[in-house]
């Protein structure tokens, strides 16, 4: 009975994770070196100010544009494991120490990618550290069209 139980357990997990892999950003892991990203509901990931729906993915960028982790959000607290670079190879797969991790969000809805985010931390700089741990206060994607400023908003 304890087996049964266990293995109908393990199909329901196994379905909802399933579910919540990423459709849109790729990357290398377990590149034997990572920090953490966490992203709580009270960051309010958004894109221009409408918080970002379920199946919407947040990726993490090296400065060069590589992906180094990404998440799809959910509407819960969830984390990016940040791959480092594999010093045991000579190919780049990995964001190397000291760093800036980068940020895009790509809207499932519309397959539209938003490379302009801006982000806040409330624990650590952004500054890729081996074992670090980061916690965004804010993460807000942001339309503009390139060499037109935002239009301005009436108060």
């Amino acid at each position: 009975m304890k087996t049964i139980i266990l293995t109908i357990l393990l199909n329901i997990l196994l379905g909802f994770a399933s579910l919540s892999a990423q459709t849109h950003f790729s990357f290398t892991g377990n590149t034997g070196n990572n920090a953490t990203v966490g992203i709580t509901t009270s960051t309010n990931p958004n894109i221009d100010g409408t918080p970002l729906s379920n199946g919407d993915e947040i990726g993490a960028f090296t400065p060069n544009g590589l992906c180094v982790g990404a998440v799809v959000w959910n509407g819960a607290n969830t984390a990016i494991t940040v791959w480092g670079n594999n010093k045991q190879t000579t190919v780049i797969d990995g964001i190397k120490p000291q760093e800036e991790i980068h940020y895009r969000v790509w809207k499932k809805s519309t397959n539209t990618e938003y490379s302009n985010v801006n982000v806040t931390y409330s624990q650590g700089d952004g500054i890729y550290g081996v074992d670090k741990i980061f916690i965004l206060s804010s993460l807000n994607a942001v339309t503009q069209t390139s060499g037109v400023p935002n239009k301005p908003n009436l108060i």
